[in-house]
C-alpha cells in the first residue's frame, strides 16, 4: 500500500529579469505615502533578491552589520542561529547609502516600519505583496521568500559552484540548498544543444 504524503510542497516561484525590471520600474514611479517608502521597500526587495536574505534576517539587520569597507553585511542570527557574511553590489550599495540619508539613520535597525520602529516579518511581506499585485507580475505562490530563490537561481545560471550556493544561502546540506535550484526547459534545451 502506498502513502500518500502529509503534504505537497507548493512550487516554488522565481522571478524572470523582465518581473524584476516591471518592479524597478514600478519603485521608479510609485506616489510614496511618506518620504523614503519607495528607496526603504527596494532596499527590501534588493536584499532579498541580490543577497538571498530572508525577511527575518532582512528584519534584524542593523547599520552596525555593514561593512562600506568590502561591501559585506554580517548575519548574526541566520538560519539555524549560524552567522554568516554575505557580498553585495555597488547597485545596492547606492540604494542603502540613498536610504540612509533619506532616513536620517546610521544606527540600530536599518530597515524600519513608516513610525521609525524596526520592520517585522509579517509587514514586510505585505509591503513585497504590494509591489507584486501593483507592478503586475503577481501570481499565486510569489511571497517575499521567491527573492531568495530567485537568488539561487541566478548563482547557479550563472556558474556558480553548488557548495558555494549553499554557503551563501547559509544552508548545512547540499540537499536543502537543492530545494532552491529549479531546473527549466530552458536548461534542458541549452545542455542538449550546447
Amino acid at each position: 500500500m502506498t502513502k500518500t504524503p502529509r503534504r505537497i510542497d507548493r512550487e516554488k516561484e522565481c522571478l524572470t529579469d523582465n518581473e524584476i525590471q516591471k518592479i524597478h520600474s514600478y519603485l521608479d514611479v510609485r506616489k510614496e505615502r511618506y518620504k523614503g517608502e519607495n528607496t526603504r521597500d527596494r532596499l527590501i526587495f534588493m536584499l532579498g533578491l541580490n543577497c538571498g536574505l530572508r525577511k527575518s534576517e532582512i528584519a534584524k539587520l542593523n547599520w552596525e552589520d555593514i561593512d562600506f569597507n568590502e561591501r559585506k553585511l554580517k548575519i548574526l542570527e541566520a538560519k539555524g542561529g549560524k552567522e554568516r557574511i554575505v557580498y553585495y553590489s555597488q547597485d545596492l550599495e547606492k540604494i542603502i547609502l540613498s536610504y540612509k540619508k533619506l532616513s536620517g539613520n546610521s544606527s540600530g535597525a536599518l530597515v524600519r516600519g513608516s513610525f521609525g520602529k524596526r520592520i517585522t516579518s509579517c509587514p514586510m511581506q505585505r509591503i513585497v505583496r504590494r509591489m507584486y499585485v501593483e507592478s503586475g507580475i503577481y501570481r499565486g505562490g510569489l511571497t517575499i521568500h521567491s527573492l531568495l530563490h530567485t537568488y539561487a537561481e541566478n548563482l547557479r545560471k550563472n556558474g556558480v559552484d553548488l557548495k558555494v550556493i549553499k554557503t551563501l544561502l547559509g544552508h548545512s546540506s547540499l540537499p536543502t540548498t537543492d530545494r532552491y535550484l529549479h531546473v527549466s526547459s530552458e536548461d534542458l534545451k541549452k545542455e542538449t544543444y550546447d
